[in-house]
């Protein structure tokens, strides 16, 4: 089946076979890595998430064999994207429920404070409601192809950790800010635990899946490597 797949991509988009059996692992990675995991090291579990690299030639048909591969996710997407809003809508009322009980609390326990007034139980209510605070549902989204590297730590605090990477503007990517944050891909990539303080609040991914897979005209990819030297090679 997966022959046939490469094949009719193949035909219908003529770009070399290597560059779209590539596609086609990174676009299985990014389905099954937030379900399947693999111990690669003693002690150390680790989503089975691809990193993958291409160089070619301009005119390759990059852009359109990755468009037939992955048409199947971005439907999915579409799919995603029509639901997250039907949510969104629920998601509004509730709050606006719960907050409406929640301002009715504290009123209370104001009044009571004021009236020097025993307000014990309606603190309690008020911790138990607190606790039923509607949370919206966590957005998904299977691949990214144009994003930084902290958008993509963003969208992996929210809930679901699991995303890709998936673009053919390696010049973009390369030049950019997060030419130099690999270092945390590549942490994102094997699946381990990531804390930071440095964004607007305290971030914390506890498993992480992340895919990677990007395509590049050999000369971009090859200034990369000649300008950033052994930090280049080593990521």
């Amino acid at each position: 089946y997966l022959r046939r797949v490469v094949v009719e991509v193949l035909m219908l988009s003529l770009a070399p076979a290597s560059s779209i059996v590539g596609g086609l692992l990174c676009g299985l990675s990014a389905s099954v890595q937030g379900l399947i995991s693999v111990q690669k090291r003693a002690h150390q579990l680790s989503p089975v998430s691809l990193a993958m690299l291409f160089s070619l030639d301009s005119g390759e048909r990059k852009s359109s064999s990755l468009a037939l591969l992955f048409s199947g996710i971005h439907a999915f997407e579409r799919e995603n994207v029509k639901i997250d809003l039907e949510c969104l809508s629920t998601y509004q009322s509730q709050f606006k429920a719960w907050e409406c009980i929640n301002s009715g609390l504290l009123s209370a326990i104001r009044s009571k404070t004021k009236n020097q007034e025993d307000a014990f139980h309606l603190s309690q209510e008020l911790i138990l409601h607190e606790s039923m605070r509607p949370k919206m549902r966590p957005k998904f989204r299977a691949i990214f192809e144009k994003a930084s590297v902290a958008a993509l730590i963003s969208h992996l605090a929210e809930g679901i950790q699991s995303t890709a990477l998936i673009t053919d503007e390696a010049m973009a990517l390369l030049s950019g800010s997060s030419s130099r944050d690999f270092g945390i891909l590549n942490k994102l990539i094997d699946g381990a635990a990531f804390r930071s303080d440095t964004y607007r609040s305290a971030i914390e991914i506890d498993s992480p899946a992340l895919t990677f897979g990007l395509w590049g005209q050999s000369m971009v990819i090859n200034d990369f490597v000649n300008a950033q030297d052994q930090m280049a090679r080593a990521t």
